[in-house]
């Protein structure tokens, strides 16, 4: 069974997620190469949901299969840190009820 992860921490779980976040931040992005293409495959061949690109990233890159306790995929939100650092791609959609980010190619 895959491991469910909460949105609620300690404090100093927090603390050292921050620590980390300043450190990411810095590099901008934290996923690795293999799955920084196959996302800008994704965006090639037309796909914009953040959400679908993570649950790809599961099925056909072997991502970690780990998932917050929302259901989403944890990594879900490395793949919207990674598209919102591009200068290539805008956030279309932010859906109200934040259960995606819709991304397109700037042509």
């Amino acid at each position: 069974m895959d491991e469910q992860l909460s949105l609620f921490e300690s404090s100093q779980e927090l603390k050292n997620n921050e620590d980390q976040q300043v450190h990411t931040k810095q590099v901008s992005v934290s996923l690795n190469i293999a799955f920084r293409n196959a996302i800008d495959r994704y965006l090639s061949e037309g796909l914009e949901s953040a959400m679908q690109m993570a649950e790809r990233l599961l099925k056909e890159e072997g991502a970690p299969k780990e998932r917050l306790i929302t259901g989403k995929p944890k990594i879900y939100i490395d793949v919207c840190q990674y598209l919102d650092s591009l200068n290539n791609v805008q956030i279309i959609e932010d859906k109200v009820d934040k259960t995606d980010r819709i991304y397109r190619l700037i042509k």
